[in-house]
C-alpha cells in the first residue's frame, strides 16, 4: 500500500510542479478548461454527508439537546454509510512515544511557530464554537483550504490512516484519535477523515480567489461553502500563496485571503491561517515570499483568526524544509510523512503535519474542552 501512496504523490507533486511553473503535467494527470492540472484521485474521490445543503444559519437552526453531538466539547459518534458497521479506527502505533509532553526546546522548538490562545482569544473562539454548534458544525472535523500543498496526500493522510512514528509527541495521540473517528468517505476498504479525505477546497494551482469564486459544477457554490456543507467542521486551516505570487500582487493576494477568511467566518468556522513555505526554484519568487507572508500576518491580525508560522518552524531545516523541486514541502524518505521522530522532522512536510496537530490539541484542550487559557 505504501509503495503506492509513494507513486500516487509524486504524480501529484509532477502535477502540482506544472501549476508552479516547474514541470509540465504527468500523462496521467487531467487538465481543467483554465488550464490547471488535476490529480486523477481527486476526481475519483468519494463524496459522502451533505452534498447540496449548507449548515443552518444559527439565526434559525434549533438548538442541540444539552449534551448532543453538536454541543461544544462533547463527543461526536462516528458516521458510517446505511447498512456497514461502525468504522473503528486502529489506534496509530505508538514507537517510542511518551504521554507527557517534551519540556520546551530551543528557538527552534515547534511548539513556538503554532498559534497563541490567551484567555481574551479563548473567549472569542468560544463563541464562534457554539454558533456554529448550533449551526450543525462538528467540533472533531477540519477543512482544508489551499493549493496543492494542502490538497497533497503528504498533508494530512499518513495521520488519518494510522501511520504515525510519534517520536517524543506521543501525547498528541488522542488528538489524532479524536479527529479521525468521524468517517466523511470511503476509498474501497478505507474509511477516510478529517486528515485523509480530499477537501473539495484544496486544488493544485489554486490562488485564494479560486476558493471564493462560485462554481456551475458545484451548484453555483464557492468551493468552500461545498466543503463546509460536506464536512460541517468547526475549524478551517487555510493556506494560500505559493502560486499568488506568480501571479498577482501582494496586496491583491491580500485581498483574496480576507475573502476566504470572510467566507469561512460568516460559516462560524474557526479559521487557523499559515505562512507559505520558501519558494527556492527562482530567486525573484523566493524573495516574495516575504511581502506574501506579511500579507497573511496582517489579515491574521486584522480579522482576529489564529496563525500558523509554518515559514518561521521550516526556515533552519536542511534546504529549508523544501523538496528538489523548491516548490513543494520534503518528506522523510520520499513518502513518510507521518513520522515525527527528530530525523523526520527534518523534513517539510512532516513539520507541517506536525504543527497542525499540536495546534488541533490546543484548539481542543483550551476552546472545545474549556481548559487553561496561554
Amino acid at each position: 500500500m505504501r509503495w503506492l501512496l509513494a507513486w500516487t504523490t509524486a504524480l501529484g507533486l509532477a502535477a502540482c510542479g506544472a501549476s508552479c511553473g516547474s514541470s509540465p503535467p504527468a500523462p496521467s494527470a487531467q487538465t481543467t478548461p483554465e488550464g490547471r492540472v488535476r490529480h486523477v484521485r481527486d476526481l475519483a474521490q468519494p463524496r459522502c454527508g451533505p452534498a447540496t445543503d449548507e449548515p443552518p444559519d444559527p439565526a434559525t437552526a434549533q438548538p442541540s439537546e444539552p449534551g448532543g453531538p453538536s454541543e461544544p466539547g462533547a463527543p461526536t459518534p462516528t458516521t458510517s454509510p446505511p447498512g456497514e458497521p461502525v468504522a473503528t479506527p486502529e489506534p496509530s502505533p505508538g514507537g517510542d512515544a511518551t504521554d507527557a509532553p517534551p519540556a520546551m526546546g530551543g528557538p527552534t522548538d515547534p511548539r513556538r511557530f503554532v498559534p497563541r490562545i490567551d484567555a481574551a482569544t479563548k473567549t472569542r473562539l468560544r463563541q464562534v464554537l457554539a454558533q456554529g454548534a448550533r449551526a450543525g458544525l462538528r467540533s472533531d472535523v477540519f477543512s482544508k483550504v489551499g493549493d496543492s500543498i494542502s490538497e497533497s496526500w503528504s498533508f494530512g493522510r499518513d495521520l488519518g490512516m494510522g501511520w504515525v512514528e510519534w517520536g517524543r509527541w506521543g501525547f498528541l495521540r488522542p488528538t489524532l484519535e479524536r479527529f479521525r473517528r468521524v468517517v466523511l468517505a470511503r476509498d474501497g476498504n478505507d474509511a477516510l477523515n478529517a486528515f485523509s479525505v480530499q477537501s473539495l477546497a484544496a486544488t493544485a494551482g489554486w490562488e485564494a480567489s479560486d476558493a471564493v469564486t462560485p462554481s456551475p459544477d458545484r451548484g453555483g457554490r464557492t468551493p468552500i461553502v461545498a466543503e463546509v456543507a460536506r464536512t460541517r467542521g468547526a475549524f478551517a486551516i487555510v493556506m494560500f500563496g505559493t502560486n499568488d505570487l506568480e501571479r498577482r500582487s501582494d496586496a491583491h493576494f491580500g485581498a483574496s485571503l480576507r475573502r476566504v477568511v470572510d467566507e469561512l467566518a460568516r460559516r462560524h468556522v474557526i479559521v487557523v491561517l499559515s505562512t507559505i513555505p520558501p519558494r527556492r526554484d527562482d530567486p525573484r519568487r523566493g524573495a516574495q515570499v516575504g511581502p506574501f507572508n506579511a500579507q497573511v500576518r496582517a489579515v491574521a491580525q486584522a480579522t482576529g483568526v489564529l496563525l500558523t508560522d509554518y515559514h518561521g518552524a521550516i526556515a533552519r531545516l536542511p534546504n529549508q524544509g523544501m523538496s528538489d523541486d523548491g516548490v513543494h514541502p520534503s518528506t522523510f524518505r520520499n513518502d513518510s510523512a507521518g513520522v515525527l521522530t527528530d530525523e523526520g522532522l527534518r523534513h517539510g512536510y512532516n513539520v507541517r503535519n506536525l504543527l497542525w496537530l499540536l495546534t488541533l490539541e490546543k484548539l481542543t484542550r483550551i476552546v472545545v474542552e474549556d481548559g487553561a487559557p496561554d
